[in-house]
């Protein structure tokens, strides 16, 4: 699970933000509240959702680690399974998203070698003809 910390460390270090005051004049909060932060408080959901964008981490996992971090009893659990769920569909989405680039990759390739494999357009199957394929 990712710390509040680690949400400030990491807003800082993507905005290039030299100083927690820095930060918290781009958040628009007081000093006082990242120190309170320090000190076991927790931001808003608004606050956190600003420093999840500066530091460049989804919404709904901000959101989630927030809540698992409020939280104590039955309810964290909850909360650290819905994390791990969102962590898992994220990862077979991406998956998902590389095969049918990786597919439809070769399926290109395929297409470029039909194309030049004929010394001239006569030679073509009529498929090929049709298609608007830029020369080589």
């Amino acid at each position: 699970m990712r710390t509040l910390d680690f949400y400030i460390k990491k807003a800082m270090e993507k905005q290039g933000l030299k100083s927690r005051r820095q930060l918290c004049i781009v958040l628009g909060t007081s000093h006082n509240a990242i120190n309170a932060y320090d000190r076991g408080s927790f931001p808003s959901d608004d606050t956190m959702l600003k420093l999840a964008e500066l530091a460049g981490i989804d919404a709904m996992t901000a959101l989630t680690d927030l809540h698992i971090m409020r939280s104590n009893g039955p309810a964290r659990n909850i909360y650290i399974k819905m994390a791990q769920t969102l962590e898992r569909a994220a990862h077979f989405v991406v998956m998902f998203i590389a095969f049918l680039l990786i597919s439809s990759s070769g399926h290109a390739a395929q297409n470029v070698n039909k194309v030049t494999d004929y010394d001239n357009a006569s030679q073509m199957p009529k498929y090929i003809l049709s298609h608007n394929y830029a020369p080589l």
